[in-house]
């Protein structure tokens, strides 16, 4: 998925009667250099490093403009903040739930089509493909975390019984990979009826 260069952009800009003045320019060139699909505060904060005098309303209306005109895509990915993108050719984006990290990926978007028949009467104007999992440097301390954590035994201090998540506590209703944290919390040892404050994580 190849970006658009600066010069493209400016003359685009030209083409629907807009001026691209050295704060436009400066904007375009920190959207075309981010991968990360930035916001438009990340965009003042990197401007503002080599143009001091610039102001967050420059930043907000021109990303506004350039969106308008087709140039840039305004994304909201549900992580409360709305992300910008200057690559607006038919791809899917991969999003991490922890971190926030966001890259585009090649996608056919076609094979989303719906058939006339299924619009609903809704005219369609556009489809987002969004993945959302966790990147190389969180699942660590998500995915992985939560497996592990899952597996964990937990060991009564009064008579000695364990209780291993993988086996649960059918006898009592508690189903096989019930983690020891989500048991009721009137459950108690089957051994020896303690209650859970008693147990001990192995």
């Amino acid at each position: 998925m190849s970006q658009p260069s600066v010069e493209h952009i400016c003359e685009q800009l030209r083409a629907s009667g807009r001026r691209v003045t050295p704060q436009r320019r400066a904007i375009i060139q920190a959207l075309l250099e981010s991968r990360s699909h930035p916001t438009a505060e990340q965009i003042y904060t990197t401007v503002y490093g080599v143009m001091p005098d610039i102001s967050p309303a420059t930043v907000y209306n021109t990303l506004h403009e350039l969106t308008e005109i087709g140039l840039l895509a305004e994304l909201d990915v549900g992580l409360g903040e709305r992300r910008y993108d200057v690559t607006t050719a038919g791809h899917a984006h991969v999003i991490c739930m922890k971190c926030g990290r966001m890259e585009d990926v090649p996608y056919d978007c076609e094979a989303l089509a719906l058939a006339s028949r299924e619009y609903r009467g809704f005219q369609i104007v556009s489809c987002d493909v969004i993945f959302r999992g966790y990147c190389p440097d969180c699942v660590p301390h998500s995915y992985t975390d939560n497996r592990r954590s899952a597996m964990d035994k937990w060991e009564c201090m009064v008579c000695g019984y364990v209780y291993d998540p993988t086996v649960g506590d059918p006898e009592h209703g508690v189903a096989p990979g019930t983690r020891f944290e989500d048991l009721p919390d009137d459950w108690v040892c089957p051994d020896c009826g303690a209650t859970k404050d008693m147990f001990e994580k192995l």
